[in-house]
C-alpha cells in the first residue's frame, strides 16, 4: 500500500485502546488517540475492513489525555492505554465487558464497577531476548511488530522483576558466544525467583556451569532450561524449591506453571469464588484447577475435587494437599478439553468452579449447563468474548446469572479477568 496522509477526527475508542475514525467511510485505527481529537494520520496498512494509521501531528487534543508514566509507552506493544486519564480508562476497561456480554443478552447492569489490581504488583512475566555482536536485548517487542524493546523499567512490574534485568543481560551474554534468541520467563514466588530460559541452543556443559553460577549470584530459587516448546523445563539450579502460599498451604510448584499475575488479583477472584459456593453443604469440582489458587481456599471449607490436565500442575496440588493433610481435597488428572466430566458426573457436587484457557471451555460448560444437581457455578475467564460464548450455554439451559466483575489485572491494557456467579432456577427434564 502506497504510504499517504490524510486528516480524521477520532470517534471511539476500540476494543484494543485504538482510537476510531474513518476516511471516506472506511474505519480506520490510530494508535495513542482519544476520541474527539483531531489528527493528521499516515495510512499503513489493513486490519480486517479497515486501516492501520500513525499519527503525524495533532491538530486538536483532548482534555482526557494524560502522561503516560513509562518511557517506553508508544514503543513497546505491552500497553496501549497509558495516554488515557484515569476516568477514561476505567470506562473503556469495563466497556471491554459490557460490549461483549452484550451479544450473550446479558445488561450491563448484572456487571460490577472495574475492580483493579495497583500498578507495580505483577509477580510474572515473560521477555524476549536476542544476543548478537552488539550486546544483548531483553524486553517485549514493539507494538504490531517484531521489534524488541529492550526495557529499562515497566510500571507493570513488581520491582522484583525489573530489578534484576541488568544482570541477566549481563548473564545471557556470557552463555552465549554467538547469536541466539528465545524468551526468559520470571516468576516471583514466596521463596524466592524462578527464572526458565526457552531457547533451542543446545545445552552444554559450559552452559550449564554458566547458568549454575548466574543462579548463584543472583540467590534465584531455581533456574531451568527448556530446549524446545512442548518439552519439560529441565531445572539446571535449584537452591530452593520455588513455592506460593494459596490458602495458607504451601504448595512446590513446577517450573512454567501458571499462577495469576498478581497475589491482589489472585485474591480478589478467589474472594469471588468463595462467596459464589458459600452456603452450600455438598462437595465443589474444581475444574481446570492449576496448582490451586481456588482449589486450596475452597478444601478449608468444604469437600473439594480439584481437576487439572496438566501433570506437574496437578501433582504439585496433590502433593501440596497430601503434605497439609487435606483429607477434603481430592485430586484428577484430566484433560477436560478433550475428555470434560459429563453431566452425570457432575451430578455429584454441589457448586462448580471453571477458570479455562483464554478459548474457554464450550465442551465443558456444554456438559455443566445439563447437570441436575449443582446449585452453584462460579466462572473465572481472562477473555469476555469466550465468556459471554460459554455463559450462553448455561443461560440457555435455565441458569441465572447473579453478577460479573471485572479484575483488571493487566494494567493498560486490553487484556480482562471477569468473574460471573450464576445459580440454577430451573431443572432440566
Amino acid at each position: 500500500m502506497e504510504a499517504r496522509t490524510a486528516e480524521i477526527v477520532i470517534e471511539r475508542l476500540g476494543a484494543k485502546g485504538d482510537g476510531i475514525g474513518h476516511l471516506n467511510g472506511t474505519p480506520i485505527f490510530v494508535p495513542a488517540t482519544l476520541p474527539g481529537e483531531r489528527v493528521l494520520v499516515r495510512v499503513e496498512g489493513n486490519r480486517g475492513d479497515g486501516l492501520t494509521a500513525s499519527v503525524v501531528e495533532w491538530q486538536e487534543q483532548a482534555s482526557d489525555r494524560a502522561k503516560p508514566p513509562c518511557r517506553h509507552f508508544g514503543i513497546c506493544g505491552g500497553c496501549v492505554a497509558q495516554h488515557m486519564k484515569d476516568a477514561t480508562y476505567v470506562a473503556w476497561k469495563r466497556g471491554l465487558a459490557v460490549e461483549a456480554l452484550a451479544r450473550a443478552g446479558i445488561s450491563e447492569e448484572k456487571i460490577s464497577p472495574l475492580m483493579r489490581v495497583p500498578a507495580g504488583t505483577r509477580r510474572r512475566a515473560t521477555f524476549a531476548f536476542r544476543k548478537n555482536r552488539d550486546g544483548v536485548t531483553l524486553g517485549f517487542n514493539g507494538r504490531a511488530s517484531h521489534h524488541l524493546v529492550d526495557l529499562q523499567e515497566c510500571p507493570q512490574l513488581d520491582a522484583g522483576l525489573t530489578g534484576v534485568l541488568p544482570m541477566l543481560r549481563q548473564g545471557l551474554g556470557r552463555l552465549f558466544s554467538d547469536a541466539a534468541v528465545g524468551d526468559l520467563s520470571l516468576q516471583l514466588t514466596d521463596s524466592g525467583l524462578d527464572v526458565l530460559i526457552r531457547c533451542e541452543s543446545p545445552l552444554d556443559l559450559f552452559k550449564r556451569e554458566t547458568l549454575a553460577k548466574l543462579a548463584e549470584d543472583m540467590a534465584l530459587a531455581r533456574l531451568s532450561w527448556q530446549g524446545h516448546e512442548g518439552e519439560q523445563p529441565e531445572p539446571v539450579a535449584e537452591r530452593k524449591a520455588p513455592s506460593v502460599i494459596l490458602g495458607g498451604v504451601p504448595v512446590a510448584i513446577p517450573a512454567g506453571c501458571f499462577l495469576q499475575p498478581s497475589k491482589e488479583g489472585e485474591a480478589a477472584i478467589a474472594a469471588q469464588v468463595l462467596a459464589g459456593v458459600s452456603g452450600l453443604e455438598g462437595a465443589v469440582a474444581d475444574l481446570y484447577a492449576g496448582v490451586g489458587s481456588f482449589s486450596l481456599p475452597l478444601a478449608a471449607l468444604t469437600r473439594v475435587h480439584a481437576v487439572e490436565g496438566d501433570a506437574q500442575a496437578a501433582g504439585a496440588l496433590k502433593r501440596a494437599g497430601e503434605m497439609a493433610g487435606l483429607s477434603q481435597l481430592s485430586v484428577e488428572r484430566r484433560d477436560l478439553r478433550h475428555r470434560p466430566l459429563l453431566s452425570g458426573e457432575l451430578d455429584k457436587f454441589e457448586g462448580a468452579v471453571i477458570d479455562p484457557p483464554r478459548a474457554g471451555a464450550r465442551e465443558q460448560v456444554s456438559e455443566l449447563a445439563l447437570t441436575r444437581q449443582v446449585k452453584n457455578v462460579v466462572m473465572v475467564s481472562c477473555n469476555p468474548v469466550t465468556l459471554a460464548r460459554d455463559l450462553a450455554l448455561l443461560l440457555d439451559e435455565g441458569w441465572s446469572l447473579d453478577s460479573v466483575v471485572p479484575i483488571d489485572q493487566f494494567l493498560w491494557t486490553p487484556h480482562l479477568e471477569l468473574t460471573a456467579l450464576l445459580h440454577r432456577t430451573t431443572k432440566n427434564s
